[in-house]
């Protein structure tokens, strides 16, 4: 709901009708933050983009610490490490990185520009760099910035 209100076309989030609904949705998400998963809190950084107030800056700092310390030595995110679900089946989750997960936390931070001051000297930050590329930010000095993928012996 959050990403919805956030990214919605013109002025709707000053629409004197929703203004209720939206300081009750910034409450039920303050209020609640701390006990969400990784991933839920990855969301709300990316929402805190359009929406002021959802996470203090210290939070935000706090968060990027945390999502930084995930990723994976590739520059890529896990799934199943920003969050604390199993599968029904029981077998053992992936533990390389996943696009779903680098989607969202590179798309997080590259819309909250909160990786400027912590994830560009991370190891494995190629990603960051790629995705600051795509949004026309300068080009990284060097052709390391781009990972080629290994092939998979069959």
């Amino acid at each position: 709901m959050a990403l919805a209100v956030a990214w919605a076309p013109g002025r709707y989030r000053a629409e004197p009708g929703i203004q209720a609904n939206l300081r009750l949705l910034r409450s039920y998400l303050k209020r609640e933050y701390a006990s969400q998963p990784l991933l839920n809190r990855i969301v709300v950084l990316w929402a805190s983009a359009k929406l002021p107030g959802l996470l203090s800056n210290q939070e935000k700092r706090r968060l990027v610490e945390s999502i930084v310390k995930q990723q994976q030595p590739d520059g890529g995110w896990n799934l199943a490490r920003l969050g604390t679900w199993q599968r029904s089946d029981h077998t053992p989750q992936q533990t390389e990185s996943d696009g779903y997960a680098t989607g969202l936390v590179t798309l997080a931070l590259a819309r909250t520009h909160a990786h400027r001051a912590r994830t560009m000297d991370a190891p494995g930050s190629k990603v960051i760099k790629i995705a600051r590329m795509v949004r026309g930010g300068p080009i990284p000095s060097t052709r390391s910035a781009i990972q080629r993928p290994t092939p998979v012996d069959s």
